[in-house]
């Protein structure tokens, strides 16, 4: 099933719903190799390269922790926004041609949120 998911991976045109099937299939395979075989992470993708899908790696997060991927991540970046502008804000307040940019689009910002 593994070689069988490769050469899926590999092609020009993927079928996602049987990439899907198979990582759903293999899903205790992959678990049993990281807890018994501890692989570093460059070996794990050759083995498994659907992780290196979006999809799957939505996917594969749901499967371990059955909490939406992107959900959880879209709300621990609203979580951060306001440190992050700071952040923002101390950069585009030096000068130079970046500094010039973040200072234009902090403007549009500025005027969106009032």
């Amino acid at each position: 099933m593994r070689l069988q998911m490769k050469a899926e991976v590999d092609r020009a045109d993927r079928n996602l719903q049987s990439i899907e099937k198979l990582m759903q299939t293999t899903f205790a395979l992959r678990r049993q190799e990281i807890v018994q075989g501890d692989p570093l992470v460059k070996d794990f993708l050759e083995r498994w390269p659907a992780l290196r899908v979006q999809s799957q790696v939505c996917a594969e997060f749901h499967r371990i922790t059955n909490v939406n991927l992107r959900n959880q991540f879209y709300a621990e970046l609203d979580r951060h926004i306001p440190q992050l502008m700071g952040l923002y804000r101390q950069k585009a307040a030096r000068t130079g041609r970046v500094a010039g940019a973040l200072q234009a689009i902090l403007q549009y910002y500025d005027i969106d949120v009032s």
